[in-house]
Protein backbone atom coordinates (compact mmCIF):
# COMPACT_ATOMS: atom_id res chain seq x y z
CA UNK A 1 0.00 0.00 0.00
CA UNK A 2 3.15 2.33 0.81
CA UNK A 3 3.88 2.06 -2.73
CA UNK A 4 0.74 3.13 -4.12
CA UNK A 5 0.24 5.97 -2.03
CA UNK A 6 4.04 7.55 -3.19
CA UNK A 7 3.08 6.17 -6.47
CA UNK A 8 0.04 8.49 -6.30
CA UNK A 9 1.88 11.27 -4.78
CA UNK A 10 4.44 11.61 -7.53
CA UNK A 11 1.92 11.43 -10.33
CA UNK A 12 -0.47 14.59 -8.46
CA UNK A 13 2.35 16.51 -8.45
CA UNK A 14 1.87 16.61 -12.11
CA UNK A 15 -1.40 17.53 -12.00
CA UNK A 16 -1.29 19.78 -9.59
CA UNK A 17 -2.55 23.74 -10.17
CA UNK A 18 1.22 24.94 -10.15
CA UNK A 19 1.91 22.50 -13.37
CA UNK A 20 -0.60 24.41 -15.18
CA UNK A 21 0.24 27.83 -14.24
CA UNK A 22 3.80 26.87 -15.37
CA UNK A 23 2.42 25.49 -18.40
CA UNK A 24 0.95 29.29 -19.07
CA UNK A 25 4.31 31.16 -17.62
CA UNK A 26 7.02 29.19 -19.81
CA UNK A 27 4.12 30.31 -23.00
CA UNK A 28 3.79 33.87 -22.12
CA UNK A 29 4.64 36.15 -25.00
CA UNK A 30 5.98 33.47 -27.41
CA UNK A 31 4.74 31.98 -30.44
CA UNK A 32 3.51 28.61 -30.84
CA UNK A 33 7.31 26.86 -31.93
CA UNK A 34 9.46 28.56 -29.21
CA UNK A 35 6.44 28.05 -26.81
CA UNK A 36 6.78 24.09 -27.72
CA UNK A 37 10.27 24.15 -27.34
CA UNK A 38 10.28 26.17 -24.15
CA UNK A 39 7.98 23.29 -22.89
CA UNK A 40 10.52 20.31 -23.44
CA UNK A 41 11.81 21.45 -20.40
CA UNK A 42 9.74 22.24 -18.62
CA UNK A 43 7.78 18.95 -18.64
CA UNK A 44 11.45 17.35 -17.92
CA UNK A 45 11.22 19.24 -14.89
CA UNK A 46 7.98 17.73 -13.75
CA UNK A 47 8.86 14.01 -14.82
CA UNK A 48 12.00 14.18 -12.90
CA UNK A 49 10.11 15.48 -9.91
CA UNK A 50 8.05 12.77 -10.56
CA UNK A 51 10.69 10.35 -10.60
CA UNK A 52 12.12 11.74 -7.17
CA UNK A 53 9.01 11.41 -5.23
CA UNK A 54 8.23 7.79 -6.49
CA UNK A 55 12.30 7.46 -5.60
CA UNK A 56 11.96 8.29 -2.26
CA UNK A 57 9.70 5.26 -1.18
CA UNK A 58 13.21 3.61 -0.64
CA UNK A 59 15.08 6.70 0.46
CA UNK A 60 16.66 7.37 -2.80
CA UNK A 61 16.13 11.24 -3.63
CA UNK A 62 18.89 11.70 -5.94
CA UNK A 63 17.71 11.60 -9.42
CA UNK A 64 19.50 8.77 -11.62
CA UNK A 65 18.86 8.43 -15.61
CA UNK A 66 15.88 5.60 -16.22
CA UNK A 67 18.46 4.07 -18.43
CA UNK A 68 20.26 3.15 -15.22
CA UNK A 69 19.17 -0.75 -15.01
CA UNK A 70 20.68 -0.53 -10.96
CA UNK A 71 16.93 -1.06 -10.06
CA UNK A 72 15.49 -2.32 -13.01
CA UNK A 73 11.73 -2.56 -11.75
CA UNK A 74 11.88 1.12 -11.42
CA UNK A 75 13.89 1.78 -14.66
CA UNK A 76 10.96 0.12 -15.75
CA UNK A 77 8.23 1.54 -14.22
CA UNK A 78 9.62 4.99 -14.48
CA UNK A 79 9.83 4.11 -18.60
CA UNK A 80 6.34 3.80 -18.68
CA UNK A 81 5.07 6.56 -16.91
CA UNK A 82 7.36 8.77 -18.64
CA UNK A 83 5.85 7.84 -22.27
CA UNK A 84 2.21 7.83 -20.15
CA UNK A 85 2.88 11.79 -19.21
CA UNK A 86 4.78 12.92 -22.28
CA UNK A 87 1.98 11.65 -24.74
CA UNK A 88 -0.89 12.24 -22.70
CA UNK A 89 -0.94 14.88 -20.07
CA UNK A 90 2.04 16.86 -21.12
CA UNK A 91 2.12 17.39 -24.75
CA UNK A 92 -1.82 18.05 -25.21
CA UNK A 93 -1.17 20.57 -22.59
CA UNK A 94 1.48 21.76 -24.35
CA UNK A 95 0.09 22.13 -27.63
CA UNK A 96 -3.04 24.00 -26.36
CA UNK A 97 -0.77 26.21 -24.10
CA UNK A 98 1.30 27.52 -27.24
CA UNK A 99 -2.54 28.16 -29.09
CA UNK A 100 -3.64 30.12 -26.15
CA UNK A 101 -0.24 31.92 -26.30
CA UNK A 102 0.26 32.32 -30.40
CA UNK A 103 -3.62 33.53 -29.99
CA UNK A 104 -3.72 36.26 -26.98
CA UNK A 105 0.15 37.68 -28.79
CA UNK A 106 -0.27 36.86 -32.32
CA UNK A 107 2.72 35.44 -33.89
CA UNK A 108 5.51 36.73 -35.77
CA UNK A 109 3.20 40.05 -35.92
CA UNK A 110 0.67 38.55 -37.33
CA UNK A 111 -2.81 37.93 -35.82
CA UNK A 112 -3.63 34.08 -35.31
CA UNK A 113 -6.39 32.41 -34.57
CA UNK A 114 -9.03 33.04 -31.97
CA UNK A 115 -9.09 31.36 -28.50
CA UNK A 116 -10.30 27.44 -28.88
CA UNK A 117 -12.97 26.58 -26.58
Amino acid sequence: MAFVNTYLRGFSSLLSPSFYRGVWGSMEGKGAVQAVGSLETFSEKYIRQFYLVFRGRDGFWSFRSPFDLQSSTFALVFLVNYIFVRSFICVPKMKRAAHLSASAYGQNGQAVNAIPK
